[in-house]
């Protein structure tokens, strides 16, 4: 069975190149001179503009942030785990002890 990933990826490149598509006909329309819908559609051109420059971001960082596997584990399973793993975080862990951090600097000089 293929990931989402993998589904998604060509049909985001589809809808990405259609977009262009549409915008270079509107953008070629607007160059000839129809006087009458310009405005209104130089202004549908930078909606279309906006929805690719952010369909073109979130195919960006699909591709190069795949879901990590424990979160889509998560989300399989209900947002339940997902939420408990939030609220319950583990501690933090204490930072090292000064003398420890300088013991083993001096440890590794000597040992040179």
């Amino acid at each position: 069975m293929p990931s989402l990933l993998e589904e998604l990826q060509p049909i985001a490149l589809k809808v990405e190149e259609a977009r262009t598509q549409v915008v270079d006909a509107a953008r070629e329309w607007c160059r000839e001179g129809n006087a009458g819908e310009e405005e209104k559609l130089k202004t549908a051109v930078k909606g279309l503009d906006e929805v690719q420059m952010a369909l073109g971001l979130k195919t960006a960082q699909l591709l190069l942030n795949p879901p990590r596997a424990d979160i889509a584990e998560a989300f399989q399973g209900g947002l339940e785990p997902l939420v408990a793993r939030i609220k319950d975080p583990p501690p933090p862990r204490p930072p090292p002890k000064p003398d420890t951090v300088g013991l083993a600097w001096t440890k590794r000089r000597d040992e040179e």
